[in-house]
């Protein structure tokens, strides 16, 4: 149970640091969900993990179980690492 809640927190707090929650005026209120600077800076990360996981976990990823290239996939190039000074 209190790791569970541990869990839950580390996960909350992560998402709130790399993820800004906008809410609209309208009737319903919708919330939309956009990255933060920290979120963009990890998305060269996030697009190198699933990679990896297309190509070498393919049997987890998809249901017939071929490994697939990344832009196959995303119909986009991975995002490229930028240098901070």
């Amino acid at each position: 149970m209190f790791r569970y809640g541990i869990e839950l927190f580390l996960e909350t707090t992560l998402f709130l640091v790399f993820v800004l929650e906008v809410y609209s005026s309208e009737k319903p209120v919708r919330v939309e969900y956009q990255p933060t600077v920290k979120g963009l800076a990890l998305q060269p990360i996030m697009d190198m993990m699933a990679a990896y996981s297309m190509k070498y976990c393919s049997k987890d990823v998809f249901k017939d179980a071929k490994p697939r290239e990344f832009q196959e996939v995303y119909g986009r190039e991975m995002a490229k690492v930028s240098s901070y000074a």
